[in-house]
């Protein structure tokens, strides 16, 4: 069965203006049902947000001649007619049978499935804005949102749903580990080639991209990049295309200089399409320092999102975060927000590997160290001043 998920839902989004919110269940969002094709062996449903942050169109399939089959989902949307049911892996939809070419029989059998699971259905209560109902499949009852302010994870232990807030920081939280998609120590014997992601993300180096002990912020070692062809590969993974809610963080120590738009971390699949996005420096000269978060083509209106006011290239360690919620976004510097701004350019999905340390220019390389690269995905880890971390994330 799938871990226990965890969703950040903003109070501000809960405000009484959706009348429902659709049933969340371990990993995913169930689908809704959309029907049958009259005199076809067609079955319809409804498309909606995945648990990888993804979002499914609507859809049909068709179920084999003379055959019963369980429309089942998996978390990432796909959509299958099986012969029996997966309930470790896949959401049910319906139990469909078909004869003679069109569809005789329909059952849905959500509901039956979430009992049978223990699952959590959350409803938007009409009558009190922003509570939640749920069930378990015992007795409704309610979950008041009260005064829980933006950034705060609803949360499913036991079929029970919570509210926690998150917590950023070296400190660990489940439901931080839970949200992470990349973290990155960085840490290691000095001159090792061997970079390693505790969410088990492939990372390859290039160049003379190694762990060093000459520098570090925590753990006795950091990553160097000398600025000539050093960088390492994140393989492309979906959890890796952000979502509207999400924080980059990492510790930096660099002098660079005569280097614009030198580039920390880059998510591009080479067509600066939707869902693209950059951490850089250097981008109003080569030599200015300041940070800079863009979405889509750096040098498209608009795409510069955020920028810091604080000069990065003083040779000194500096914590940078970038946060957004919804279409905010902020930037800190050593936990001072320092920018916010709002941007319109959305998230997609593209397949591009995550680049440290370059872009998919190859002239806009990163010189210096850098150590506790952490990326939050559906969890604003940061939204006012803050006290840096003052240890490595947890793993956990």
């Amino acid at each position: 069965m799938p871990s226990t998920p965890r969703y950040r839902l903003p109070y501000g989004d809960l405000d009484g203006a959706l009348t429902r919110l659709d049933t969340i269940i371990f990993g995913g969002w169930s689908p809704r049902i959309a029907g049958i094709v009259a005199s076809t062996r067609t079955f319809a449903y409804h498309g909606g947000f995945n648990a990888d942050g993804s979002v499914s169109a609507d859809g049909t399939i068709v179920i084999p001649d003379n055959s019963t089959k369980y429309v089942q989902r998996t978390y990432d949307g796909t959509v299958s007619a099986d012969a029996s049911l997966d309930l470790a892996n896949k959401i049910p939809m319906a139990k469909v049978t078909t004869l003679s070419g069109a569809i005789t029989h329909f059952e849905d059998i959500r509901e039956a499935a979430f009992w049978a699971l223990r699952a959590t259905l959350i409803l938007l209560y009409g009558g009190t804005a922003g509570d939640l109902v749920y069930s378990d499949g015992a007795a409704p009852a309610v979950l008041g949102v009260g005064a829980a302010p933006d950034g705060y994870v609803l949360t499913l232990d036991s079929g029970l749903p919570s509210w926690m807030a998150p917590s950023g920081g070296g400190g660990g939280s489940s439901s931080v580990w839970a949200n992470t998609v990349l973290q990155m120590h960085m840490d290691g014997t000095n001159g090792s080639t061997t970079f390693t992601d505790q969410k088990g993300r492939t990372c390859t180096p290039s160049g003379n991209a190694q762990i060093s002990t000459a520098q570090s912020k925590f753990g006795g070692a950091s990553a160097l990049f000398d600025g000539t062809g050093d960088y390492v590969t994140v393989t492309h993974h979906k959890s890796l295309n952000l979502v509207a809610h999400f924080t980059i963080e990492l510790w930096v120590k660099t002098s660079q200089i005569g280097r614009q738009f030198a580039t920390l971390v880059e998510k591009d699949d080479g067509s600066f399409g939707t869902g693209s996005w950059s951490l850089l420096f250097n981008r109003v000269t080569a030599n200015d320092g300041l940070v800079y978060f863009a979405q889509k083509e750096v040098h498209s209106d608009g795409s510069f999102v955020v920028s810091s006011t604080t000069a990065i290239n003083d040779g000194n360690w500096h914590h940078i975060a970038v946060v957004a919620i919804g279409n905010n976004y902020m930037i800190f510097v050593d936990g001072v927000l320092e920018d916010q701004a709002s941007s319109n350019a959305g998230f997609g999905k593209h397949t591009g590997n995550l680049l440290i340390g370059k872009s998919v220019f190859s002239t806009r390389e990163y010189n210096g160290y850098m150590d506790e690269l952490r990326i939050l995905k559906g969890v604003a880890a940061y939204t006012t001043d803050f006290t840096p971390p003052t240890s490595a994330f947890a793993d956990s």
